[in-house]
């Protein structure tokens, strides 16, 4: 009886499935471009594009009208080529598709 309680129980939690709300699908197509390049160079960039004067130090940033973005290089792979910093890379694209959403 135990058994049968048991194997009930899991069919049961395993027919709910997850908890979590669903997410919608959503598909992008991107022509862009993407420049990777040292920190310096990034932040001098930022700098100009900017017009900032006061350090906010960046690790890369976009540029929407142009679908650019610039991406620092952090380390390399394990073919020896540039690497960038993926979480920089991955914000700076959603930037290209979403635009500017940090708060001001």
């Amino acid at each position: 009886m135990n058994k049968l309680i048991t194997t009930l129980g899991l069919v049961g939690l395993l027919s709910t499935g997850c908890a979590t709300k669903p997410i919608k699908r959503e598909t992008y197509h991107l022509d862009c471009t993407i420049i990777l390049d040292n920190q310096e160079s990034i932040q001098k960039r930022y700098n100009t594009y900017t017009f900032q004067h006061e350090k906010q130090i960046v690790d890369g940033f976009a540029i929407p009208r142009n679908k650019s973005a610039y991406v620092s290089a952090h380390g390399v792979d394990d073919k020896g080529e540039p690497m960038p910093d993926l979480y920089t890379l991955g914000e700076e694209v959603w930037h290209l598709i979403k635009g500017d959403f940090h708060k001001q």
